[in-house]
């Protein structure tokens, strides 16, 4: 939905700082941006030359509405463009543009999801080196699952991100970033701060592991937008290799934690601690609820109720847990369990 930089001003001065002059010796090539309905990003964009009319736009808008009339605001400005009618998860970025991304400005302006950190790292490879990758994220105050794995995953990472931040422009506080009481009422004005700073911390380690090179970072700024917390990061991507794969850790561990995910890609099963446990991956386990509510015919929770679907459901868990060799009430709870997820998916 468009609106009126006025209402919003500190948004206003984030664009400005991702579309700064300067960050390009010449127009880009070709980029990715979010420019939502207005415009606003193109609009800087053009008057300040990171963009030309030899540009290459990919432009991302989730509203179908808004992505058909932002082909007619593109044509105007743009020999070729390409417009994803969709969310940025769904883009094939290898598949669209005539060369690799040499600039991008990612306005999410929500959560990091493990959707989107998992775009990032198979896409990586498609932005140009020693680029500048401009972020906006939220910066919750309540930790979301996918933050609590990040954080779990990679205690080191987090309490050594300071380090690579010494040299970046920041406004957060110097004394509850790096730990440090040499202001103790500060401190304490801040504490209610503290998820806000961690959760941005947690987001940093993200890019670090998900994108496949070394990066730096350029700038982390906090700001407020209506009444959320959010953050922009801008990172230059250097042409060093890396060679941690952290990121996969945190997919497993999230996946774990949630009991399915048919949005992340897999690559291999975690190593198991002990007895070892049937690893199935998040998608398989989807799939298999949603061939279990198409089975018994059961479009909404109502449907479970059913004496036809009880007795069925009852019969078919009593022959699944004879072969397994488990108890027959646990393998039927299990299979209501698993349509019940795949219900809310539905939004059922």
């Amino acid at each position: 939905m468009g609106y009126s930089q006025k209402e919003r001003p500190n948004k206003a001065r984030v664009r400005e700082y991702a579309l700064a002059k300067g960050q390009l010796e010449r127009a880009a090539k070709c980029v990715v941006l979010l420019p939502a309905e207005k415009g606003h990003d193109i609009e800087l964009g053009l008057k300040n030359g990171l963009l030309n009319r030899n540009t290459f736009v990919i432009a991302v808008e989730k509203n179908p509405i808004i992505a058909k009339n932002m082909g007619k605001l593109l044509s105007k400005n743009f020999n070729n463009f390409h417009v994803h009618a969709g969310p940025i998860e769904t883009l094939k970025l290898d598949e669209v543009g005539p060369c690799k991304v040499d600039y991008a400005f990612l306005d999410f302006c929500g959560n990091l999801t493990p959707q989107i950190a998992d775009w990032i790292d198979q896409y990586s490879n498609q932005f140009v080196s020693n680029n500048v990758i401009h972020f906006t994220f939220k910066a919750i105050n309540r930790k979301k699952q996918f933050q609590n794995s990040i954080i779990k995953t990679c205690p080191e990472s987090i309490n050594n991100i300071d380090r690579h931040l010494e040299n970046c422009r920041n406004n957060l506080v110097s004394e509850l970033f790096t730990n440090g009481k040499k202001n103790q009422s500060q401190y304490n004005r801040m504490s209610n701060k503290t998820n806000i700073i961690i959760s941005i911390k947690a987001i940093c380690v993200a890019l670090q592991k998900t994108i496949d090179r070394e990066i730096i970072f350029d700038r982390i700024i906090k700001y407020r937008d209506t009444t959320a917390e959010m953050v922009l990061i801008s990172v230059t991507i250097t042409d060093k290799e890396k060679t941690e794969t952290d990121i996969e850790k945190i997919f497993f561990d999230y996946d774990g934690k949630v009991g399915y995910n048919s949005q992340i890609r897999y690559k291999t099963p975690p190593k198991s601690k002990g007895k070892r446990k049937k690893y199935l991956p998040g998608r398989e386990v989807y799939k298999v609820e949603i061939q279990h509510r198409t089975r018994f015919n059961i479009k909404t929770r109502k449907d479970l109720e059913k004496p036809a679907v009880k007795a069925a459901l009852t019969k078919y868990a009593n022959e699944i847990a004879k072969i397994l060799k488990m108890d027959p009430v646990k393998k039927r709870r299990q299979i209501i369990a698993g349509i019940n997820r795949s219900l809310t998916v539905a939004g059922r």
